[in-house]
């Protein structure tokens, strides 16, 4: 079953799927919603579930769309010919791996270093270094990029705000890059690269579910629910993470589009 909330239209027919309620009967039940006399929105809803006698969808069934923001000056060609890979700073047919080689910017996963101008640079992922230690501290956020935070990930639904990242504008390893290697590749990179979002749909076993690991089938189903249901009425950012080794292949790409939401 398919799970999509990245437009509000895309969210009120995602909540109509999932408990077989018209989204005009949310509607009139939202104008009528009398927040005193429940203890949260989650309490009303699932009141809502058990007076229209609803039965929903278990968990594994759930198929989730979601948008993953890059940058490109090639329409996203790599991504078009093999998809979204992870570690893609590493390997020299993607965009970026590509752009990092050109530059001489050579990673070793292996080796757990980063070669530039001459130096090595250790970017194993430790012990978090003092801040004030500025080259220490830049190699341990490169590491930690490459062996903690390397997951593919992206947003179920989006905020009109831009996120922190700036992943719009350019890779954020790359600010990270060049603050170890004092360089000014990711501000080279924003000037050469446009946004796109990468519209992807994976199974829910590909997913870091979002909430307690004690949670039933039914609380995980609630839990996306939830997200359906305040999707319909606004705008909020909800990010989803892939477990570490997913990759997406070409035939789980659902569509590549310019993305201007956050210019």
């Amino acid at each position: 079953m398919t799970y999509d909330v990245l437009t509000q239209q895309n969210a009120r027919k995602t909540l109509q799927r999932l408990t077989g309620i018209e989204w005009s009967t949310w509607q009139y039940l939202n104008r009528n919603y009398n927040k005193e006399q429940f203890l949260s929105d989650e309490d009303y809803v699932k009141r809502i579930l058990d007076k229209e006698d609803c039965f929903l969808p278990a968990f594994r069934e759930l198929e989730f769309t979601f948008g993953h923001i890059t940058t490109s000056s090639t329409a996203c060609e790599s991504i078009r010919n093999g998809g979204l890979m992870k570690l893609a700073c590493t390997n020299k047919v993607t965009e970026l791996g590509l752009f990092l080689s050109n530059h001489d910017v050579d990673i070793n996963i292996e080796q757990h270093t980063l070669k530039y101008n001459g130096r090595t640079y250790d970017i194993s992922f430790g012990d978090c270094p003092p801040v004030h230690n500025r080259e220490e501290y830049a190699a341990w956020r490169v590491g930690r990029k490459l062996y903690y935070d390397y997951c593919i990930c992206g947003f179920l639904s989006y905020s009109k705000q831009p996120y922190g990242g700036y992943i719009h504008k350019r890779p954020e390893i790359l600010k990270d890059m060049g603050e170890l290697l004092n360089t000014d590749l990711a501000a080279e990179w924003v000037t050469t690269h446009t946004p796109y979002e990468i519209v992807v749909r994976v199974s829910a076993d590909k997913i870091v579910y979002d909430g307690r690991n004690s949670d039933s089938e039914q609380e995980k189903v609630m839990n996306y629910l939830m997200k359906a249901y305040w999707c319909s009425f606004s705008d909020m950012e909800n990010v989803i993470l892939l477990k570490n080794d997913v990759e997406i292949q070409i035939c789980d790409i659902l569509n590549i589009r310019p993305f201007d939401m956050w210019r």
